[in-house]
């Protein structure tokens, strides 16, 4: 996560303990139902990743994520659904961050990201910077 955050010029994400149980918790709730949601009832920001395919399942949610940037228009900051995850990830304000993992009886593999402060707080514009650097562009093209 904090190698994406360091090419909008974030600062690195700290991971919280208890954020991390309770994301632990609603991902294993999600995996009990075998169906994605959003956790409705927390104060957190929070991002879903759902894969048929355990393998490197984390590295994916994060790279899914931070692949929401295509539909990202820096000259019309705006909230929207497709760029939410996205916009959560790489939030300058966000300092702490907690991450679950739970599997399904079906086999697919639930990961729930809890990110605090949220990215409902604060002013677009001002925390969803664009790439900076010559070499974060660089290396920005090969990540996606």
């Amino acid at each position: 996560m904090n190698k994406y955050r360091m090419l909008h010029a974030s600062p690195p994400l700290r991971i919280n303990y208890d954020m991390t149980n309770k994301a632990e918790l609603w991902a294993v709730k999600l995996a009990n139902k075998d169906q994605s949601s959003l956790n409705v009832d927390t104060k957190y920001g929070q991002a879903l990743f759902v894969s048929d395919t355990p393998a490197d399942v984390v590295n994916a949610s994060v790279r899914s994520w931070y692949n929401q940037i295509r539909f990202y228009n820096y000259n019309n900051p705006v909230r929207k659904a497709k760029t939410s995850f996205f916009m959560q990830l790489i939030w300058m304000n966000s300092q702490e961050v907690g991450v679950g993992k739970a599997s399904s009886a079906s086999g697919k593999t639930y990961i729930v990201a809890y990110f605090d402060p949220p990215s409902n707080t604060g002013d677009i514009a001002s925390n969803v910077l664009p790439v900076t650097g010559e070499l974060g562009i660089l290396w920005c093209k090969r990540c996606t």
